[in-house]
C-alpha cells in the first residue's frame, strides 16, 4: 500500500513539474550596468573589435573547455566561436557604433540567437556600460525553469565581465585622435584624455 502511494506522489509530481514547465515562459532578459571612470572611447575600444574580447570575456576564466577563436575581429559581422561545456556556439556582432554594440550569440542547442547588447552613455563618473542579453531556451519542460534561473546563473558572469571591461578601460593611457567634421565641413582632429 505504501508503495502504491508513493508510487502515485511520485507520478503526481512528474506530471506537475512537466505541467508547470511547459507553461513557463522561456525567455528571459538579464542586464547588469557598471560605471567607468574613463571617456567612453577608451570603453568603445574594449568592445567594438573581437580581438579585445579575449582580454574580458567573463567565460574564459572558467575551466569549461571554452577556447574563444576569433575568425574576423572588427566590424559588422565579425565573430568568434569556442567549444567546451555548457554548450559551442558561434557569437556575430550585428551593430557597432560609438554609443551601442550589437550581437547575436548561436548556441548549437538553439535554432534560434539569443541577443546582445553593449550601450554607452557619458555619466558624471565618466561613462556608464549596460551589457543586456535577451535569449529563449527552447527545451519544452525545462526551459522555462532554466529560464527562471538565467539571471541567477549568467548574472555574475556579466558584473564580472562588465568588471573586467571597467578595469582595462581605466587603465589604458593610450593617445586616442579622434578625426571629424564640423558643422562647416572642416576636418577636426581632437585627442581624448
Amino acid at each position: 500500500m505504501v508503495k502504491r502511494i508513493i508510487v502515485v506522489v511520485v507520478i503526481v509530481a512528474l506530471l506537475l513539474f512537466a505541467t508547470v514547465g511547459l507553461i513557463l515562459p522561456k525567455s528571459f532578459k538579464i542586464s547588469r550596468t557598471v560605471n567607468i571612470q574613463a571617456n567612453q572611447m577608451r570603453v568603445i575600444r574594449c568592445i567594438n573589435t573581437l580581438d579585445r574580447w579575449e582580454s574580458w570575456w567573463p567565460w574564459n576564466r572558467n575551466e569549461t573547455g571554452h577556447r574563444l577563436q576569433i575568425h574576423a575581429p572588427a566590424n559588422i559581422g565579425a565573430n568568434m566561436s569556442w567549444g567546451g561545456r555548457p554548450a559551442p556556439g558561434r557569437l556575430v556582432l550585428t551593430q557597432t557604433s560609438i554609443f551601442a554594440v550589437e550581437y547575436d550569440v548561436h548556441f548549437n542547442a538553439n535554432t534560434r540567437p539569443d541577443k546582445g547588447s553593449f550601450t554607452i552613455r557619458a555619466s558624471e563618473q565618466g561613462t556608464e556600460l549596460t551589457w543586456r542579453v535577451d535569449g529563449h531556451f527552447e527545451s519544452p519542460v525545462i526551459g522555462g525553469y532554466l529560464a527562471l534561473l538565467a539571471d541567477a546563473m549568467h548574472g555574475g558572469m556579466i558584473e564580472w565581465g562588465l568588471n573586467n571591461i571597467k578595469d582595462l578601460a581605466e587603465a589604458d593611457k593610450s593617445e586616442i585622435n579622434l578625426y571629424y567634421e564640423d558643422e562647416l565641413g572642416h576636418e577636426i582632429e581632437e585627442k581624448v584624455d
